[in-house]
């Protein structure tokens, strides 16, 4: 049996499947505004009840921001910003923010060109 999402099972806990309840909402914003440059963003919101007896709660949200400068068609580079924030009943909520460079290689200049071969830097820090 594998631990419920947000949980480590500890011997003696309590874990109920049948309780188990997600509400996950997504919004993705893409838009490609010429040749050389992109962007995308997302917002996500997640509540969980994991299906355990105690500490069951979990929130989530985070909001990314994404931008692409294509420096030809198959060459660009990414930087991105993102936050996101959690709560678990029981346990200190925190947020972390993070920013990413990377540099890739795809098939054309677009923000969801796929495959993309990419190499990143992540700076992330809590908050």
């Amino acid at each position: 049996m594998t631990s419920p999402l947000g949980a480590t099972l500890d011997p003696g806990d309590i874990y109920n499947p049948d309780e188990i309840k997600r509400l996950r909402v997504i919004n993705d914003f893409l838009v490609n505004f010429s040749y050389k440059f992109s962007l995308q963003s997302s917002i996500v919101y997640q509540d969980l009840n994991n299906g355990l007896a105690s500490n069951s709660n979990f929130k989530w949200f985070s909001f990314g921001l994404r931008s692409i400068w294509h420096f030809n068609k198959y060459f660009s580079l990414t930087v991105e910003l993102g936050w996101d924030y959690t709560k678990q009943e029981g346990v200190d909520s925190g947020s972390l923010i993070k920013i990413i460079l990377a540099p890739q290689i795809t098939l054309r200049n677009t923000v969801m060109s796929r495959s993309a071969l990419r190499v990143f830097v992540t700076y992330a820090f809590l908050v």
